[in-house]
């Protein structure tokens, strides 16, 4: 077999993965949501990786029954797991955290230097792990190629790079994004089922074509003085590994990734519960009869890490060899996808995004975290091919080298555990445990890992003299981890955070809902709008929407855009930050915007302004005297106007109840489907309550529109004028639209005086602007500028686009109530044509004037506001 037919073979199993994971994003979400069980418990099954469909067999086949610890770890400790995750899982969601170093640090006080060392530790001790994957691939490849020097290399690139492209796929937006965690979580369903097939169909095969069943290869094992293959060799080293698989089935960082950032529903747990063990015994079924066959048919300088490979191409069977090399490639894929993502998103969070918020002086959008992030894994598949590269094919043994990661993981035990049922425990007292474990593991087993040979094991930490050097280091790291921990927690203090922190994490099965917005955040004032410019730096506007805009809501909060935002919210406001960029950054950044000066222009703006509307309401007072003088007149007139309405109203009847119809129709739809469908799941419930809830929120805004236009065209809308200055006016509107115009690539500019003063009612012609702006966003391509000029008695503002221009059928009919541009060359937008008619009524109730001044063919499209000055400039 050539090296292009087993690249071939990678490339068409990943671009399965690409169509299944597509598949999951779009058209599979409601199968995922309807068996979650199933592929939660497949997706936690990633614990599973070529260690287990190679190593596992080479362990057996030299130590006998010593690998099973790593399996019956997890097993025995389920019942603790189940309690363990549950509650995990649930801290998780309400404070948005997405990987393991987000748990610890969002626990003990958002403690960068902690957040720092612990993805430092993690990246030292998975990195190995996941260079353990490449070699399975590679190594299994070349049991298969005839030239072995000649191709290795180009498998290596080939899958390490396909792996890459379809973990920035599908990984980048895993913790935040449903979409792509379905597709993502369906991938990695799909390859956990395939491992799990492919080692129990491909070794009862094997055993039966080869050696006539397991009973009569056990025969020939015994015969063959193998008993000592069918036995616990080293009871000491045995029950360590029991204990470190237990921790680690938790506290690696892609159990941490399926079991708790993507658990659905905590029933799912249940499902678990039952199908993880029956998965790893069917995993692990056939493991010691192949071990046992291949030392009795291959020869003795056979790599008994590949004896299941070796012996299906020995078995002549034309399909088992590619089935089992898959079998492999599925188990070293779904680790590598995984475990890249979420090290992507801890070093992106504790390491890119906090060093670069150290700048002080920051451009507003310099930073991009999805970009970063996408970085991260970059850098995370870079270090794990180098290190494969430069050191693991010098490495005899897949296990020793997962058992050498697995034990630096455990180093995270002490702080893991003590966040979740210890109030005392502080971050400092975490951090020099944690650090003095680290550094024992490092010196025993990290640096020799970084280097091409293997020192430090046999002479570091001799404790107990009859322990295994092994057994000795883990001993050693622990003890000195929690001796630390623990000590320096009851000697030390805890900050309000921590303490606040504390309660929360230990009681988070016990306490509402409303607790959890009781996080303290520092003391400051800080306003709608500048918050809301602030989370636009870091959060799509998509999820933005989703969220904290629909969190007012929640919270019946007012957001205008001058008003201090309360307490509570900055703390929901923090963990949705702490979703993309993590808790240290998100406490950087919200301690920076809270720290600048709670005192500025916006302050001294509402105090004229309140001046002002008290002068105002003295005119307003005045002016209501003349206007009783003419009501007898104004009431003849009324009712001359009144017939003639008549004949309009039904047509605007007509076209509002047009308008009214398909979202009436979609909530209908949706309330019977859940009235009619009493098994529905919970989420499914809610997300079809949630899209009705939406249909209502546009059937209250299409209303008050309408209503507000019947107003203006009746004369009965009334206008609070102000002394208003329309530069700054525009200034604030072009600033409100910065975010969107820099998502879609535009440029905004302004042109005009530096004062221009004008009596208007403020919040209407704010309404224009803002109206006019998204039309020219959403048919604009590079620039939109706007200009004020003055005229005799009045200001002219333009806004100019270069977008392709109104179509000349629709010039007529642009002010009208609910029309739209029927030109097809422009991409449909969403809308209900509701926003140049109020904003032409707007402007002419002002005495002015609203029109489309310039439309050549190809732009710019130009649309001008004349209104005129009642008052001279100040």
């Amino acid at each position: 077999m050539k090296a292009y037919t087993i690249i071939s073979l990678i490339g068409l199993y990943i671009t399965a993965l690409f169509l299944i994971a597509q598949w999951g994003k779009l058209r599979g979400r409601a199968f995922i949501n309807r068996h979650s069980g199933i592929f939660y418990a497949l997706g936690i099954a990633v614990y599973c990786t070529a260690w287990t469909f190679y190593g596992s067999i080479g362990r057996a086949a030299t130590h006998g029954l010593d690998f099973l610890a790593i399996y019956l770890g997890p097993v025995i400790s389920l019942p603790l797991w189940a309690i363990i995750i549950r509650k995990v899982s649930r801290i998780s969601k309400t404070q948005h955290l997405t990987s393991l170093s987000d748990f610890i640090t969002a626990r003990y006080g958002r403690n960068w230097a902690l957040g720092l060392v612990v993805t430092l530790l993690v990246v030292m001790a998975i990195t190995p792990y996941l260079a353990l994957q490449i070699q399975a691939i590679s190594s299994s490849a070349n049991v298969l190629l005839s030239d072995i020097m000649v191709d290795r290399v180009n498998i290596d690139i080939a899958a390490t790079v396909l792996l890459m492209i379809f973990t920035l796929s599908y990984g980048v937006r895993f913790a935040f994004d449903p979409e792509e965690r379905s597709g993502l979580i369906a991938a990695i369903g799909f390859e956990s089922a395939f491992k799990m097939i492919a080692a129990f169909a491909g070794g009862l095969i094997l055993i039966r074509s080869l050696f006539g069943g397991a009973g009569s290869l056990y025969k020939r094992a015994l015969d063959a003085g193998m008993s000592n293959l069918l036995v616990i060799n080293d009871p000491q080293e045995w029950w360590w590994m029991l204990i470190i698989s237990s921790m680690t089935f938790i506290l690696l960082p892609r159990q941490f990734q399926m079991a708790a950032v993507s658990q659905k529903n905590e029933r799912d747990i249940k499902t678990a519960m039952w199908l993880l063990p029956l998965f790893l015994l069917l995993m692990n079924w056939w493991i010691i009869p192949i071990a046992l066959g291949g030392n009795l048919y291959l020869p003795s300088d056979s790599n008994p890490d590949y004896h299941f490979l070796n012996l299906a191409l020995a078995s002549n069977i034309g399909f088992l060899p590619g089935l089992v090399f898959l079998g492999g490639l599925a188990a070293s894929t779904s680790m590598i996808v995984v475990s890249a993502s979420a090290l992507g998103n801890m070093v992106n969070a504790n390491f890119f995004i906090p060093a670069t918020l150290k700048r002080r002086e920051e451009p507003a959008q310099s930073i991009n975290p999805l970009l970063m992030r996408r970085l991260a894994i970059v850098l995370i598949f870079v270090l794990a091919y180098l290190y494969y590269t430069y050191f693991v094919e010098q490495r005899s043994s897949l296990v020793s080298i997962g058992m050498i990661s697995f034990i630096g993981i455990a180093q995270l035990a002490p702080g893991f555990f003590g966040a979740l049922f210890w109030r005392k425990s502080n971050s400092v007292a975490v951090l020099v445990g944690l650090i003095g474990g680290f550094l024992i593991w490092l010196a025993a087993f990290g640096l020799p890992q970084w280097t091409p040979t293997d020192v430090g094991q046999a002479y570091v930490f001799h404790i107990f003299s009859t322990w295994s050097p092994m057994s000795n280091i883990i001993f050693a790291s622990l003890f000195v981890n929690t001796v630390f921990m623990v000590g320096l927690s009851i000697v030390l203090p805890m900050n309000p955070l921590e303490r606040t922190q504390a309660e929360i994490f230990f009681n988070i099965m016990n306490i509402s809902r409303d607790r959890y917005d009781q996080s303290p955040i520092k003391t400051g004032r800080i306003t709608f709008e500048r918050l809301e410019k602030m989370m636009l730096r870091y959060l799509p506007e998509e999820l933005l929407s989703e969220t904290l805009y629909k969190r007012y809501t929640i919270m019946r909060v007012e957001a205008a855009p001058f008003a201090e935002v309360p307490g509570d919210l900055l703390s929901y406001s923090e963990r949705l930050l702490t979703q993309i960029i993590g808790p240290v950054a998100a406490r950087i950044v919200m301690n920076r915007e809270i720290e600048e000066d709670s005192i500025n222009t916006f302050d001294i703006q509402d105090i004229i302004q309140e001046t002002k509307a008290t002068q105002r309401l003295n005119v307003a007072l005045r002016e209501k005297t003349e206007i009783l003088e003419r009501t007898t007149a104004e009431l003849t007139m009324a009712n001359d106007q009144l017939q003639a309405m008549g004949s309009l109203k039904d047509d605007f009847l007509y076209t509002v109840t047009h308008e009214l119809r398909s979202p009436l129709t979609a909530i209908r739809a949706q309330i019977e489907i859940i009235r009619d469908d009493q098994d529905m799941p919970e989420e499914l419930q809610n997300q079809f309550l949630d899209a009705a809830i939406s249909e209502c929120e546009r059937l209250t805004n299409l209303i008050t529109t309408v209503l507000d236009i019947e107003k203006f065209e009746s004369g009965n809308q009334q206008l609070s004028y102000q002394s208003t200055d329309l530069r700054k006016l525009a200034d604030r509107t072009l600033e409100n639209m910065r975010a969107w115009a820099f998502s879609e690539g535009t440029s905004l500019e302004i042109d005009g005086p530096e004062v221009a003063y004008c009596d208007v009612d403020e919040a209407r012609i704010q309404q224009v602007l803002m109206n006019l702006f998204s039309n020219a966003l959403k048919y604009g391509r590079e620039r939109i500028s706007l200009r004020i000029h003055q005229e005799t008695d009045a200001w002219t503002i333009c806004i100019e686009d270069d977008g392709p221009g109104v179509p000349a059928d629709d010039v007529p009919h642009l002010f009208n109530k609910f029309y739209q541009s029927t030109d097809q060359t422009v991409k449909k937008r969403i809308g209900t044509g509701l926003g140049l008619a109020i904003s032409y009524n707007i402007v002419r109730s002002h005495g002015g004037q609203l029109e489309l001044s310039q439309n050549p063919p190809e732009g710019p499209t130009t649309f001008c506001i004349t209104l005129p000055q009642k008052t001279s400039s100040l």
